[in-house]
């Protein structure tokens, strides 16, 4: 299965020990893990300046996401659908790059519920679809 995961959840994947951590492990090495040039600049600000890795330290993550990903989608045109601008643009890469699921915390991109042929849910609703035989 092709997924993406938001930068929330990556985020999550490696500030903290948890849920977003396994998932972003099983995604890896189950799953064809999809990303975005949006998402990992996203990510690498985000680990710099919320969570306060060292400079290095966040672009050996943002390296290693990167090599990690089936596919990292450069570019994209931002999804035509009710969220904000950089939604729409993360949003654009994920289906221009074939993800079956979007993962992520955003509620408002999770009420969508589903872009053309792509389901958005939350990383809970993820794991429990992939853990049930």
């Amino acid at each position: 299965m092709r997924l993406f995961l938001d930068t929330n959840v990556l985020v999550s994947a490696f500030a903290a020990r948890g849920l977003s951590a396994d998932l972003f492990e099983l995604v890896r090495v189950k799953h064809e893990f999809v990303t975005g040039r949006t998402v990992l600049v996203e990510f690498e600000r985000a680990l710099r300046l919320k969570i306060r890795f060292p400079p290095a330290h966040c672009e050996e993550i943002v390296a290693y996401v990167s090599s990690e990903a089936a596919l990292v989608v450069d570019s994209a045109p931002a999804a035509d659908c009710d969220a904000d601008d950089d939604d729409r643009q993360v949003l654009g890469e994920a289906l221009a790059g074939q993800s079956e699921i979007f993962v992520t915390g955003d509620a408002a991109v999770v009420a969508l519920k589903v872009l053309g042929p792509m389901r958005i849910l939350t990383p809970r609703q993820l794991w429990e679809a992939l853990r049930t035989p």
